[in-house]
């Protein structure tokens, strides 16, 4: 009889659409194509050959997100006189998840400058301007909007 995981498996999909899924029962993995769920339900039963059946949940990200707990400042653009205090909860390097700390009025489509100082060796300061593109409660979800000198730090900081 199947056992059911009570976890859910995140799986990163490959610009190609491709995903590969490993049984956390058995350890066999498996490619398959899932860009048909693209837009649509993200975590899918999956049944193993082993009989296991375990919940995936598709992540079709440009790219991969570290999570991390990093205190900073945003302002809110062009005018700049909306200025909060946020924790960064995680980065990429095209975008930014943030915790805004206190009530706010941020919503999608807004523009922002964000900046935060890395807790790596060097203590990296991160100014960058970004597009609000999800607003639920306090969690705000960025997408960069342009290279800066500091993406050096932030992709050797993404590799670590």
């Amino acid at each position: 009889m199947a056992q059911y995981e009570e976890e859910v498996t995140k799986v990163y999909v490959n610009q190609d659409g491709v995903a590969v899924i490993k049984c956390p029962a058995c350890e066999l993995v498996k490619t398959t194509k899932v860009m048909n769920f693209k837009g649509s339900r993200h975590v899918l039963n999956v049944k193993c050959t082993c009989k296991n059946v375990f919940l995936v949940n598709l992540e079709f990200r440009k790219a991969w997100r570290k999570e991390m707990k990093l205190p900073g400042d945003y302002t809110l653009l062009p005018e700049k006189i909306h200025r909060g205090r946020m924790m960064v909860v995680n980065v990429s390097k095209t975008g930014i998840g943030l915790q805004v700390i206190g009530a706010h009025r941020l919503q999608a489509g807004e523009k922002i400058q964000v900046s935060f100082i890395l807790d790596d060796n060097h203590g990296s300061t991160i100014d960058k301007k970004a597009v609000i593109r999800l607003v639920k409660g306090s969690y705000v979800g960025c997408e960069f909007l342009e290279a800066t000198s500091h993406d050096r730090a932030l992709g050797f900081y993404l590799m670590v």
